[in-house]
């Protein structure tokens, strides 16, 4: 009934639909969630490792999530600037995890909160983080959380739907892309950042 009604009303369009979009896009995640999960251990995970820039994989995924931060009034925002040097990565992978990443930052985070996604540079490799002012994570539990179906308790946030993979899926990913991914937090109520390392692409690769 209610699509019947949008139909007929465009200010009932303007909010249903990027809802039932964002909706969609989250099923979408979570069913390929699934199905890169059993690929990558039964050993069928394919890589395509090739140089390439973050701006344009960090815009993609904000604006995949965009919709389901403003139907929460949090400010999500994209702070990776065209200085961040080139990588080794799969684009496509890489957009993955940052779309998990910054979706459990705005499913975890209260409306009106704020998530940021940044990049910085090291010795070690293109640093990406995203950060929110959530619940926080305590200690013992920023390993955890990336076990396979692992799923935080209820004493600790409100439930969340999810299939319990994506953290777990998303460290794999990163590490076989020769990076890694780990959660940082002061503890409850002081937000969690999640902070990715991947390889640099040399001169001669870019």
């Amino acid at each position: 009934q209610t699509v019947v009604d949008a139909a007929y009303e465009p200010e009932l369009t303007q909010e249903f639909v990027p809802t039932a979009l964002s909706s969609a896009n989250t099923l979408v995640e979570m069913v390929n969630t699934l199905l890169d999960t059993n690929k990558m251990e039964s050993g069928q995970m394919q890589l395509d490792l090739a140089p390439l820039g973050i701006l344009a994989i960090a815009a993609a995924a904000v604006g995949q999530v965009q919709n389901l931060a403003h139907s929460r009034r949090q400010d999500l925002r994209d702070e990776v600037t065209e200085e961040c040097p080139g990588i080794i990565a799969d684009s496509e992978k890489v957009r993955r995890v940052l779309v998990n990443l910054l979706s459990n930052a705005i499913k975890f985070t209260p409306d009106g909160g704020t998530i940021t996604l940044r990049a910085v540079c090291d010795d070690e490799g293109l640093l990406l983080s995203v950060a929110d002012n959530g619940p926080g994570i305590p200690e013992d539990y920023r390993e955890k959380i990336f076990e396979k179906f692992y799923r935080v308790g209820d004493e600790m946030v409100r439930q969340t739907e999810g299939s319990g993979l994506g953290l777990y899926l998303a460290r794999e990913l990163v590490r076989q892309m020769g990076g890694s991914l780990v959660a940082e937090s002061p503890g409850l109520g002081c937000g969690t950042t999640f902070r990715i390392c991947l390889p640099l692409a040399h001169e001669e690769q870019t």
